[in-house]
């Protein structure tokens, strides 16, 4: 598949969904991980917990929402299947 093909109505209000979905995980995750600061105890394990959600779900809306569009040739699954 051509990385330059736009996407259809579908593929677009699918990630647009995801996108969001995954916003409001970050947004309740960075939330979450306020009210339970410990630096001290079992509070900086729930910490890091929230943390590292936090992190993936923010990078994942982020994926989602990009259009294809604005992606180009230059990614790394492109390369890979042009040296394969």
């Amino acid at each position: 598949m051509d990385p330059l093909v736009k996407e259809t109505a579908k593929e677009f209000t699918q990630d647009v969904i995801f996108g969001i979905m995954f916003a409001m995980v970050a947004f309740l995750s960075c939330w979450r991980m306020v009210i339970y600061f410990d630096p001290f105890g079992g509070g900086k394990v729930i910490t890091t917990f929230y943390g590292l959600l936090f992190g993936a779900a923010i990078l994942r809306s982020i994926w989602f929402l990009i259009p294809k569009v604005f992606l180009g040739k230059k990614t790394i699954l492109y390369l890979i299947e042009v040296r394969n």
